[in-house]
């Protein structure tokens, strides 16, 4: 699931706060927005306010009904992944090179290109049905 433990937690307090507030099966988006106190009320998530309106972009009717709070932590879990909420924001991005370091060394002469999609080359395995002493 998550990569990071801290951001589960955070996902499944998220989703506690919503079966605290509702039955299941939960059947639409309006009974989880209700839950966390409406399409207009603001959450903070992964560090940052966002209103609960947002999500709706992200849920359409099929990830409906909701059978469980276990189910609704991986259905979440999964609007996550796709809208890029769960994407860390602490990052610190290096820059993108032209070239290697003048230090980088050779490449290893053991690299062989690969045969272009569609050729007829097939590509060369060493050793093979070859016994070994």
């Amino acid at each position: 699931m998550a990569r990071n433990p801290q951001a589960l937690e955070e996902l499944v307090e998220l989703v506690r706060r919503v079966s605290d507030n509702t039955e299941y099966p939960i059947r639409n988006f309006g009974q989880i927005a209700r839950a966390l106190g409406g399409e207009d009320a603001e959450i903070t998530y992964r560090g940052r306010g966002h209103r609960v309106s947002e999500a709706r972009q992200f849920i359409s009717q099929e990830f409906f009904p909701i059978n469980s709070e276990e189910e609704l932590v991986a259905k979440a879990h999964g609007v996550e992944q796709r809208s890029g909420l769960g994407e860390p924001t602490d990052v610190e991005w290096g820059e993108e090179e032209d070239r290697p370091p003048d230090d980088a060394g050779r490449p290893s002469d053991d690299i062989r290109p690969r045969p272009a999609p569609g050729s007829s080359e097939v590509p060369h395995l060493e050793g093979h049905g070859r016994r070994r002493p």
